[in-house]
């Protein structure tokens, strides 16, 4: 039987810089905001939802929340576990109907994500979300970061939304092995993710609350059977 993950774990804070937080996450039926700061959900076999995803909107506050919440309620949706190619029409769908209402400045949001389906696991991101496997031999980013220069600043390349400027392509790929842990963070919390001690949990959820991160920062981890 495929590895599938047994408990799922949120963890949120909006940033020092932030009254509010613009990520969001789906925890198979479950939406995740910073306002809950925390979630944990155990899984029955046989009960996995097919998608964990964050989504981290970006436009000012109130669009980004939109933007973000359009995404993962598309995922919702789903009745069953999408092929690749339905995923990725779905979603370049949303950033058309996103780009609509400005196409230059029109609301976006990155996402990344795990489709859980009857054989495997694989990982689907656009934008700077990332996704990382844990395992014996270390953690190892299976996201490339997307960024591109614009002026003298950089700015996002491929999200979804976000502008004519944005292509908002949709990126696949299997996940390898059997690792026990998966995390899928923003931007944000990218940092911490790398510093961390990810063989004790409870531990690195501690370290994490006494951060105070300058922005916004999501963080899921999916413990495998």
């Amino acid at each position: 039987m495929m590895q599938r993950p047994n408990t799922i774990i949120g963890w949120a804070q909006a940033g020092i810089k932030r009254t509010s937080s613009e990520d969001l996450a789906l925890l198979g039926p479950t939406f995740f905001s910073a306002e809950q700061k925390r979630v944990l959900i155990n899984t029955e076999e046989g009960e996995n939802a097919f998608f964990t995803a964050v989504c981290d909107g970006l436009g000012q506050h109130k669009s980004a929340i939109l933007a973000a919440e359009r995404i993962l309620v598309e995922l919702q949706s789903f009745k069953y576990p999408p092929a690749q190619i339905e995923l990725e029409q779905r979603i370049t769908n949303i950033g058309k109907e996103l780009n609509s209402t400005d196409k230059f400045y029109a609301p976006g949001a990155t996402i990344a994500g795990i489709l859980f389906d009857a054989t495997c696991k694989y990982a689907f991101w656009a934008g700077d979300s990332s996704i990382f496997t844990q395992n014996a031999e270390g953690l190892v980013e299976i996201t490339q970061q997307e960024h591109t220069l614009f002026g003298d600043r950089l700015i996002l390349k491929n999200q979804i939304g976000g502008g004519a400027k944005n292509g908002g392509t949709i990126n696949f790929t299997t996940v390898e092995g059997e690792p026990f842990l998966i995390i899928i963070c923003t931007d944000g919390a990218r940092e911490f993710v790398l510093s961390a001690e990810w063989y004790d949990t409870d531990r690195t959820e501690i370290e994490f609350f006494s951060q105070a991160f300058s922005d916004d920062a999501m963080i899921l981890i999916l413990k495998m059977a």
